[in-house]
């Protein structure tokens, strides 16, 4: 089925995904103090992890354009984890979140 989308819907799609992705790097993994993430905090930051990267990949751009920009300083993954399950967590929700951007209608 061929989709004949308007110069104004896809601006609106643009955005949406813009506002989606500000959204996901909200929640990017950030100094924890004493709390441990353990597997549903590897599986969430799993799932966010293109969102995390596009945003570090960012903030290095923009720190080599001017020092003035802010701290762009965003973790990939959280430091303080519970180990092997945090491991399992996170292969597990960003191949599982690859799968399911993979799925479509041959």
């Amino acid at each position: 089925m061929k989709r004949n989308n308007t110069k104004p819907q896809r601006i609106a799609i643009a955005a949406c995904m813009l506002v989606l992705c500000l959204l996901m790097v909200s929640c990017a993994p950030a100094e924890a103090g004493e709390h441990e993430f353990g597997f549903l905090g590897g599986l969430w930051h799993g799932m966010i992890l293109p969102f995390s990267f596009s945003a570090k990949l960012l903030g290095a751009i923009l720190h080599l354009v001017s020092e003035d920009w802010g701290n762009w300083d965003i973790s990939i993954w959280a430091d303080n984890t519970t180990g092997f399950t945090y491991w399992l967590g996170f292969v597990l929700g960003f191949f599982g979140l690859s799968k399911l951007f993979s799925l479509h209608d041959d």
